[in-house]
């Protein structure tokens, strides 16, 4: 996933982002811890993108499925405000902890063996962190996805809604899930048959 540079987030709100949305997708999906994996791009001291992947040989077909369309997307930003102790108010009141709420990570919500390395920089408390989250969850849906004429694979056909929305927010009660999501890393190329 490559995401918009006007989200602005630091390498630390990067971590927290990639292992709120990684958590939030096994916890989905459920999957076992470690089944599926994500790694900074380009590097982890800068993180612009995650490569998000299943380890398990054959994987159960997770990531195919979030490309579906933006109404998953939405609903594994609900679950990871979820594990992160936070309750969401109605409308657009802001987020708020739960009563059982950890100060900046726990292994009930992001902290996990496979993140050992990262746990220093995640903060589930982090307020930028929240805000994108939250904008994930009420974003309205895009455009439906049509199948390109030019046969593209499906997962990019889904993209095009996000290529065209390109990050702009319309109103203040109204956004979209591009806004938020930019893309695949490697948007826009064909996959090698050959692969």
């Amino acid at each position: 996933m490559r995401f918009d540079h006007g989200l602005g987030l630091s390498t630390s709100q990067m971590a927290t982002f990639q292992h709120a949305l990684i958590r939030a997708i096994e916890a989905e999906h459920v999957l076992e811890t470690g089944e599926l994996l994500g790694e900074p791009l380009p590097k982890r001291e800068d993180r612009k993108a995650i490569l998000l992947y299943e380890a398990t040989e054959g994987g159960a077909g997770v990531l195919k499925r979030l490309m579906d369309g933006p109404e998953r997307w939405q609903r594994i930003a609900e679950v990871a405000l979820d594990l992160m102790h936070l309750k969401r108010g109605d409308g657009w009141s802001p987020v708020h902890d739960t009563e059982d709420a950890c100060v900046a990570g726990c292994y009930r919500c992001l902290l996990s063996y496979y993140n050992q390395p990262d746990h220093e920089m995640i903060d589930r408390d982090n307020e930028k962190v929240r805000e994108v989250i939250t904008r994930m969850v009420r974003c309205e849906r895009d455009d439906p996805a049509i199948a390109a004429a030019t046969g593209d694979e499906p997962w990019l056909a889904a993209l095009a809604p996000l290529e065209r929305a390109h990050a702009t927010i319309r109103a203040p009660r109204r956004c979209r899930l591009a806004a938020v999501l930019a893309g695949l890393a490697g948007h826009g190329r064909r996959r090698n048959p050959a692969a």
